[in-house]
């Protein structure tokens, strides 16, 4: 019943596209590419009903972009996928898994065990800002990646190193100094627009650039407080909420060090 997703399948899934979600076809062409995801598929009659796919981090798995054809919801094929879907990741040794779920959704994957962990806020899209490049953020240098990783490592609880690989030419990093140890970074190529900050001095200031170079909605846990009071204190409201949710063991997530997310399909 389920089936690998193939690059054949990318013409077919227009019909699936949810209101107000990003492009869904441009995230399948990626996790066709990558080779740590697995999507999926449900046909019935020669029509793809249901989507979905896994993204394998080294200890962990998120399931991502769980999609039914609105025609047809109700009738077992969410279900299925999901269930296709935490099968495989723990065969892969991935017992600790992830998502992102709207609250209308959330109750189907309690029931595949998942727990609420906690609320990502969504706020409108910002007015562009005023140039901001203070002297501690620096454009990101091929030296700070160790200390990029490392600082993701902390603030996600995973190792998404080899994610995180494919967007470091271009971004920023708040050191402090030239040769300053990195406190933050945001690269704005990966999902919509990632800042990791140790503290929230760094964070702030990112934060801020972010707002000056692009008017992508920042979205990211409600438990990071100084980030929120950051955008409200920038005349910016929420819009939304989401929940974050974990199976088989407890969310490594570190709030205060997420000062935007990277998207749906990774937190």
């Amino acid at each position: 019943m389920t089936q690998l997703f193939t690059p054949a399948d990318l013409t077919r899934i227009s019909h699936l596209q949810p209101d107000g979600w990003q492009d869904v076809m441009t995230f399948f062409g990626f996790y066709l590419e990558a080779s740590f995801c697995l999507p999926l598929k449900i046909e019935n009659r020669d029509r793809i009903v249901a989507v979905g796919s896994l993204i394998l981090h080294e200890h962990t798995a998120w399931l991502a972009h769980i999609i039914v054809d609105p025609e047809i919801r109700r009738k077992g094929f969410g279900q299925a996928i999901t269930e296709e879907l935490t099968s495989a990741a723990e065969k892969r040794g991935r017992n600790i898994q992830l998502l992102i779920a709207t609250e209308m959704g959330a109750p189907l994957y309690e029931r595949f065990g998942f727990q609420r962990s906690c609320d990502y806020m969504f706020y409108h899209e910002p007015v562009h800002g005023a140039a901001y490049e203070p002297s501690q953020i620096r454009q990101l240098k091929p030296a700070d990646v160790p200390e990029i990783f490392t600082l993701d490592r902390r603030a996600s609880g995973e190792d998404r190193s080899t994610l995180v690989a494919r967007y470091i030419n271009s971004g920023w990093v708040y050191a402090g100094s030239e040769r300053g140890k990195v406190r933050g970074f945001f690269l704005p190529k990966l999902g919509e627009g990632t800042i990791v900050a140790q503290d929230a001095e760094a964070g702030s200031a990112l934060m801020k650039l972010r707002l000056a170079k692009t008017k992508t909605a920042p979205v990211l846990p409600a438990g990071n407080s100084a980030a929120n009071r950051f955008l409200i204190d920038s005349g910016l409201k929420t819009r939304s909420s989401a929940v974050r949710m974990v199976r088989n063991g407890d969310d490594p997530l570190d709030h205060d060090m997420v000062f935007n997310r990277i998207g749906g399909h990774l937190g």
